[in-house]
């Protein structure tokens, strides 16, 4: 019998052949979608994720007070957020060329009250000015750390202490490090601690400042910490 004395396929034979059809097709679908799946892994593995964590800039040596800080003195690292200080500097951009206001060791993440002109009032109210001023007890500022609240008293040779500043924040500690001379503050001027003081930097109102100013000339500088 020739094919063209057989006869025509059944209904049934036509849906079987169809469906055979549709499966092969789908198995094809499925082997593509999978090659193509498994490059897109592939890729993905090969490609270098970014690295996780803030970018800030951390000193690659002890570095002095008064010094100006370049892309020499640092190194970028990233650090998770909850590791990350207030005030960070993430960018040699952020440097801005100015210099220290003290000392900062090796490791040590960069922010911004460290480095010398308005950042170091950042984040505090703008009626504030940056005072330095001279405690006549060196070991006793040696105490105190940038970020403290501090009382300043000042007493005469024939006066009794009294309180010329109360609760102002420390900061920074231009003699700390080693470096006691020719420290250039937030102010811009030349501070220069001897063996009669030292100095602190700290944040206060025109008026206190005022009246600091005028005790510094009569009288004895001394603090005290503040539980803040």
């Amino acid at each position: 019998m020739s094919w063209l004395d057989q006869p025509p396929p059944s209904r049934l034979e036509r849906w079987w052949s169809e469906l055979k059809r549709a499966m092969v097709w789908r198995r094809r679908l499925l082997v593509a979608g999978f090659l193509a799946g498994s490059m897109a892994f592939a890729l993905q593995a090969l490609t270098p994720s970014a690295p996780a964590g803030q970018p800030v800039l951390v000193a690659v040596r002890d570095l002095a007070a008064g010094s100006s800080v370049d892309g020499s003195d640092v190194v970028v690292v990233r650090r998770l957020p909850s590791q990350v200080p207030a005030g960070v500097i993430s960018s040699l951009a952020g440097l801005g060329g100015r210099s220290l206001v003290s000392s900062v060791r090796q490791g040590e993440v960069l922010t911004d009250v460290r480095l010398a002109g308005p950042s170091a009032l950042r984040g505090l109210p703008a009626e504030l000015v940056a005072v330095p001023v001279r405690i006549a007890d060196p070991e006793a500022a040696a105490l105190v750390r940038p970020g403290d609240h501090i009382d300043l008293l000042a007493a005469g040779a024939v006066t009794s202490a009294r309180v010329v500043a109360s609760a102002v924040r420390v900061l920074a500690v231009p003699g700390a490090g080693g470096n006691p001379a020719g420290v250039t503050g937030a102010l811009g001027g030349s501070l220069t601690a001897n063996s009669s003081g030292a100095l602190l930097l700290v944040a206060a109102t025109p008026e206190t400042a005022a009246l600091l100013a005028a005790a510094a000339v009569t009288d004895r500088i001394s603090l005290v910490l503040r539980h803040y």
